[in-house]
């Protein structure tokens, strides 16, 4: 009678290998994408997964009310679940009340489908006593029956003498074997038990039953994709012996060709002969509409869309090709960065169609100008990257090399320039260029790119002279800035220990603690302690934020999980900062999200706090970022408000949660009555959009005592606390209030003072309403 639900549709769940994963923490949505939606629920049955501390980790078929823990089919779970495992059993029958009448059912261990692996984990399987399906007559035995049943331990000690337990056993609420009140008659007892009996045997043969069907139907699947895949491949066969029939002409091209660049990118290899095949005259116009697609892809995949250039990836592939072959030969390579200086303000104010053409004007003359056997590329914006040719060259020394790449770029310039004096109605601008020379035994393409970034900074902050040549050993400064760089680089691979996070309270007027700020510091044996903004800064000249950003990401979010625990704060909001080139970085909001659920961190709990200048240059990536992690829940926080040049246009398009104001307003609010206008200014517009106002920066007491006064609610500041770490903030439990107590004179005279400064405003010709 329990397999009366034979012909539902076993087939969709097959799932044994699955919610074995899901049991090892491998597939999160294992629930709602197989549990949740099966048919096996249908008809009142219930399903539960279980840990093996007996923590519930997924319980599908019940309802609202029977979820509670006091609930007797909690209750009986729980229990016969502990039973189990001090018998340390691999499966057991049992039964269970419920508000809708007894569920008969078994509980098992989580093994894969072949029965191989097996987990600590438990699955039980209900299904309703009583069903609708029954016929009259076993529908009123079973009745009778389940009246007879002690499923909820109640029974005094004086009424024991009238049960018997059932046998085999089944197991019901407290871990107990199941018992029957004696019936009044022999012959009822005799169909009762009769009844039970089966009921017995059915429940014990219910797991086996499944996860036989469950097997048969995985293995029906599994044939049915494999046939599906059978026919998936024989297509691919025929593609793919045409594509790798036109792969296999890379070699008429030269080294650092577009067809190899191509053909590396698809990680296909020249000299594999392993994998050529000879073209068949048949596929013959299959195989010339395809070399048409792949010309496509091809300049889709090396050619920069706007420019005509060879893109970024096609650089990075030559530039790796070229580097091996100067440290082969022994010959230092030479890279050209080129800036277009101001470009931001060409695209701003004439438009990005004149920014676009622009770009494509630089890139024309740039492509007259250079030899043929130089290698120019849009590295990305307003950047390109030449190659320089100097195999021509007699002396192979770095000085000689050094100076032939500097004549070069001077003679760009000047040519340039020259141009520039014969077209009048054409944009003007100015190109700044960084000089990389690689060591005589080589460099790396990586640290080539660096040296030719850096040098590129340096030539665009000298007005007069736009070239700058890399040179380690030129000044003190460069060298040490340049070991400091080495240090920073080798700790995020090597020595992430060296990195650590502290949290700074924001609070409340009264101290009490809204959210923490994390703020990261570095401590390396070679030098003392750096300021974060020193060594940010180098990891944002030098590209190394993508690593270190998940670095101290995932330090962050470890130390926030011991902070909560520790002040048994469990939803502590995090206040989180963000850089300019980890908004631009593709994916980085997926990344940052992947983090937070794998640290089972809620995303409507952390702030993310940007500067204006990170969202001044909108990027296709940036807006995808910012729009993937508003959406799941992320908040926004405009730092260092009002520092930026286009602060209110940001709030119309970003809408942020929170502004803090910047630091420099905040200190010299008690002294400049400009600032504090500001400041007051900013508090009336907060309230007026809703927004959170952070007042970060306060050191002082008359400074807390203007910022309170003025409508500030949440502060920031060595007046409550600096940066500490989790076990110093857990010591405080919570409460910060300010170091020196509010003094009401001091506040008396600040708000006389601010009166006195409206009137005089008001006064002035066109003075502040």
């Amino acid at each position: 009678m329990l397999v009366r639900d034979n012909k539902r549709p076993l087939s969709d769940w097959a799932a044994w290998d699955e919610i074995l994963a899901f049991s090892e923490g491998q597939q999160p949505d294992f629930v709602d994408r197989l549990m949740r939606t099966t048919a096996l629920l249908d008809g009142g049955a219930v399903m539960a997964i279980y840990d093996a501390d007996g923590q519930q980790l997924a319980l599908e078929g019940v309802d609202r009310q029977e979820r509670t823990s006091q609930s007797l089919l909690i209750r009986c779970l729980h229990d016969v679940l502990r039973e189990r495992l001090r018998q340390d059993a691999d499966h057991l029958p049992l039964i269970c009340p419920s508000t809708a009448g007894p569920l008969v059912g078994g509980i098992a261990v989580i093994t894969d489908t072949a029965m191989q692996r097996r987990s600590d984990h438990s699955l039980i399987y209900l299904v309703p006593l009583l069903s609708a399906s029954d016929g009259t007559q076993l529908q009123s035995g079973l009745r009778s029956l389940a009246d007879q049943l002690v499923l909820n331990g109640g029974v005094p000690p004086t009424a024991q003498d009238g049960l018997r337990t059932v046998q085999p056993s089944l197991w019901t609420v407290g871990g107990r074997q199941l018992q029957v009140r004696q019936p009044p008659s022999g012959e009822r007892l005799r169909e009762e038990w009769l009844t039970l009996s089966g009921l017995v045997v059915v429940g014990l043969l219910l797991v086996l039953a499944q996860r036989m069907r469950w097997m048969l139907a995985q293995r029906r699947l599994q044939l049915e994709r494999i046939r599906g895949e059978r026919l998936v491949n024989q297509r691919m066969r025929n593609t793919e012996r045409e594509l790798t029939s036109l792969l296999d002409q890379v070699q008429i091209g030269g080294e650092g060709s577009e067809t190899k660049a191509f053909a590396c990118l698809l990680r296909r290899h020249e000299d594999d002969p392993s994998e050529r095949m000879p073209k068949q005259g048949r596929f013959e116009r299959l195989a010339e509409r395809l070399e048409m697609v792949l010309q496509t892809a091809r300049s889709l995949a090396l050619l920069d869309p706007i420019t005509g250039l060879p893109n970024r990836h096609y650089f990075l592939e030559r530039l790796q090709w070229e580097s091996e072959r100067s440290c082969r030969i022994g010959k230092p390579l030479a890279l050209l960065f080129i800036n277009i200086e101001k470009f931001k303000e060409i695209n701003d104010t004439y438009g990005l169609s004149t920014g676009d053409r622009t770009l494509k004007d630089v890139a024309q003359e740039l492509r007259h100008l250079i030899g043929d056997d130089d290698f120019l590329a849009r590295f990305g914006g307003d950047e390109f990257s030449l190659i320089l040719n100097t195999e021509d060259l007699d002396d192979r020394d770095e000085a000689a090399v050094r100076s032939y790449a500097h004549g070069r770029a001077f003679e760009l310039l000047e040519k340039l320039r020259a141009q520039a004096s014969t077209q009048p109605e054409r944009i003007k601008f100015n190109l700044s260029i960084g000089i990389a020379i690689s060591d005589p035994c080589g460099t790396t393409a990586e640290e080539m790119i660096r040296r030719s970034d850096s040098a590129m900074v340096m030539a665009k902050s000298r007005h007069e002279r736009h070239i700058s040549v890399f040179d380690i050993e030129s000044d003190r400064d460069a060298q040490n800035n340049y070991r400091l760089f080495n240090a920073l680089q080798s700790d995020i691979s090597h020595a992430p220990e060296r990195f650590s996070i502290l949290f700074q309270p924001i609070v409340d007027a009264r101290g009490q603690l809204l959210k923490v700020e994390a703020l990261a510091r570095w401590s390396n044996p070679e030098f003392a302690a750096v300021p974060p903004d020193v060594f940010f800064a180098l990891a944002e000249r030098y590209r190394l934020m993508p690593e270190f950003g998940r670095l101290l990401l995932a330090i962050t979010l470890q130390e926030l999980k011991k902070l909560r625990q520790d002040l048994k704060q469990p939803t502590l909001p995090l206040a989180l900062n963000v850089s300019a080139s980890q908004l631009a970085q593709e994916g980085f909001g997926t990344m940052l999200l992947a983090e937070f659920s794998q640290q089972r961190i809620a995303a409507e709990g952390v702030t993310l706090e940007i500067t204006e200048s990170a969202v001044v240059e909108a990027s296709v990536e940036l807006t995808d970022n910012l729009r993937r992690l508003r959406r799941a829940g992320c908040k926004l926080a405009l730092d260092d408000f009002g520092t930026g040049f286009s602060s209110l246009r940001l709030l119309m398009w970003l809408r942020p949660d929170e502004i803090k104001i910047d630091k420099s307003f905040v200190m010299s609010a008690a002294d400049d009555l400009i600032a504090r206008q500001i400041v007051r200014l900013l508090c009336t517009l907060s309230r007026d959009m809703r927004l959170t106002l952070v007042a970060e920066g306060v050191e002082e007491e008359v400074l807390f005592q203007l910022l309170r006064e003025a409508g500030v609610e949440h502060f920031q500041g060595y007046l409550f606390s600096a940066a500490l770490s989790h076990e110093e903030l857990a010591a405080s439990e919570g409460c910060f209030p300010p170091r020196y107590p509010p003094d009401p004179v001091i506040a008396k005279k600040l708000i006389e003072s601010e009166s006195k400064v409206n009137r005089a405003l008001k006064l002035q010709p066109g003075g502040a309403a």
